[in-house]
């Protein structure tokens, strides 16, 4: 369901996964995977009606197993929902318990550069903005060392959302060239409208910037049709 909706078929992998949910919990059996899947869906949609209780499901799922792997992405769950919701301390603070079960050499060291990009976006939701361009630049690093595309495009969107000056403002051609070519290797259309919505981030011409808002619109109201919320989130 999570692939459907980087292709950008978001409607059908919210269905489809809320069926399988209904159908998990009438037999008891929805793993924290689930849950934490409905999280990142809701930060793609730019909805969070959800996403709180589904992290918490998905935390509670993952203290059940044991598993070092849920629990990583139960922490990450609970920090994309508060900083879904605002509340960046509460983030940063499941998302920084997160990193040991990350690091190089731990059982969850796949999930590092995902870890690093949730936290950026929190670090620059609390006004963190030097710790989120270094915890971006780490998330990038971390994908591309693994060959991670879809977690070095969510990187690069962490990255890009930052400030247009800074020390990091010298990485974003690359970054939009890379975060462009990413999404035609991989077919992650999903993702395209938060790549235009960068371009006009980073135009210095303002008709250009509006020209990259509404080709972002219009793309995000292609996988959307019916989400209003999210079409008028974008500029």
């Amino acid at each position: 369901d999570l692939m459907l909706s980087w292709m950008g078929r978001m409607q059908e992998a919210q269905a489809n996964l809320r069926s399988a949910l209904a159908f998990a919990e009438r037999e008891d059996r929805a793993a924290s995977w689930m849950h934490v899947t409905l999280v990142d869906l809701e930060w793609i949609s730019g909805r969070k009606d959800q996403a709180l209780a589904a992290a918490r499901r998905a935390y509670e799922r993952a203290q059940a197993s044991s598993s070092p792997f849920f629990h990583a992405m139960g922490l990450r769950a609970l920090g994309v929902a508060h900083t879904l919701m605002g509340d960046y301390p509460q983030a940063i603070e499941f998302l920084e318990q997160s990193l040991p079960l990350v690091a190089p050499g731990a059982l969850a060291h796949q999930f590092e550069s995902a870890q690093f990009s949730a936290l950026a976006n929190a670090y620059l939701g609390a006004g963190r903005v030097d710790n989120a361009a270094h915890m971006a630049q780490r998330a990038v690093a971390s994908a591309w060392h693994a060959g991670a595309q879809v977690y070095e495009i969510h990187a690069w969107i962490a990255l890009l959302a930052l400030p247009v000056t800074g020390d990091w403002a010298g990485q974003a051609t690359e970054g939009l060239a890379r975060m462009e070519a990413l999404i035609d290797s991989s077919g992650a259309e999903g993702f395209r409208g938060w790549l235009l919505q960068a371009r006009a981030h980073w135009s210095r011409d303002p008709a250009q910037a509006t020209h990259y808002r509404e080709l972002a619109r219009q793309q995000f109201a292609r996988i959307w049709a019916d989400d209003r919320e999210l079409v008028a989130s974008v500029g």
